[in-house]
């Protein structure tokens, strides 16, 4: 909780200009990026440098995020919001959000429709809804 209440916006990453590019750029650029900055802070190259595996993850992450169009969508809408929540922590708590509501619509229709709770799956969830 700390992280989040000390949060600084100026702190956090910007995937973009990790990777050199912007918002414009498309999967493939992105990649070309990332394969010039990877080779430049490889943690091979700086075996004396503690953080160079730090940083080499820190572009992984953004490359992965960046390249992926769903969670490069969330990660645009939260770099847009300007939030100060590092993103990793905003995605979990968006991700919760999510399921908390998922289950408040389950239980509004319960009690307005008269549906019974779903059998349980071998998951043992299960959000369909049954007639009683």
């Amino acid at each position: 909780m700390d992280a989040i209440l000390n949060c600084n916006l100026d702190d956090m990453e910007d995937y973009y200009i990790l990777l050199g590019c912007d918002e414009l750029s498309t999967v493939e650029q992105i990649l070309a990026e990332f394969k010039v900055k990877a080779l430049e802070c490889h943690p091979d190259k700086h075996p004396g440098n503690p953080k160079a595996v730090e940083n080499f993850q820190k572009l992984q992450q953004a490359k992965e995020i960046l390249t992926n169009e769903e969670s490069r969508a969330c990660y645009d809408y939260w770099r847009r919001s300007k939030i100060t929540i590092p993103f990793q922590q905003w995605e979990a708590l968006n991700n919760s959000i999510k399921t908390f509501m998922g289950v408040c619509l389950w239980a509004t229709a319960v009690v307005t429709n008269g549906l019974s709770p779903p059998p349980s799956t071998a998951s043992g969830h299960s959000w369909a809804l049954y007639p009683v």
